[in-house]
């Protein structure tokens, strides 16, 4: 089965019908895809059929027998996949994320699956004003007095990943130098009191131990 025949010469403009097969079969009865290519020199365009395999790879012209490269097709849309990905045809090396071209695909580890680093960029790091500082340091305070009164530290996932947050955006530039220093004390301050509830904590675990030990 042959494809539609080719355009007459200087019809580079002139709107092609939309293709009635978009899968033809040829003498070795494999189903291969029309393509279509565009001339350069004459602006002839003609049908061929090939191997996606080939779709990429520019063909003679038939009127002026240049090379003529592929285009995207005018009445469907051919796509190929692959690792896992479509590829629009002519194949250029891309990939298609969510309909966003992108140069690799994405592989996980970071975020959700539906944020790509090329597509959505991350926000910038922004450092805590010094109001923010004060109520993280009045609410590890309030954290503190609870692990006192209960006689030991209980370790919360979600305390630890706040605290690592906090300080990381300290490294962060600030809005002023003064709120940098001011923030910067708080948390060293916030820090030196958590080390030293810490300490007294198991030095009091510690002394109830031996305490146990030689009343048995």
């Amino acid at each position: 089965m042959r494809g539609p025949a080719p355009l007459p010469r200087g019809s580079r403009n002139v709107k092609r019908p939309a293709l009635l097969a978009t899968y033809a079969q040829p003498p070795g009865g494999v189903d291969v895809p029309i393509y279509e290519y565009a001339c350069a020199e004459c602006g002839a365009g003609f049908e061929l059929l090939r191997p996606m395999r080939d779709a990429g790879r520019s063909q003679p012209c038939p009127e002026c027998d240049a090379e003529a490269g592929p285009t995207v097709p005018t009445g469907w849309n051919a796509y190929t996949y692959r690792d896992g990905n479509p590829r629009l045809l002519p194949d250029n090396g891309k990939f298609r994320h969510l309909g966003h071209e992108v140069s690799k695909p994405y592989t996980g580890g970071t975020g959700s699956p539906l944020q790509h680093p090329e597509v959505t960029k991350p926000r910038p790091t922004r450092a805590p004003s010094v109001e923010e500082a004060e109520q993280y340091a009045h609410k590890r305070e309030l954290q503190r007095n609870a692990d006192l009164e209960r006689g030991g530290i209980v370790e919360r996932t979600e305390v630890e990943g706040e605290r690592r947050e906090f300080l990381r955006r300290l490294r962060a530039p600030a809005a002023s130098q003064r709120d940098a220093r001011v923030t910067r004390r708080i948390a060293a301050d916030t820090e030196r009191k958590d080390a030293t509830v810490k300490q007294q904590l198991r030095t009091e675990a510690k002394l109830r131990q031996q305490r146990h030990k030689e009343t048995r």
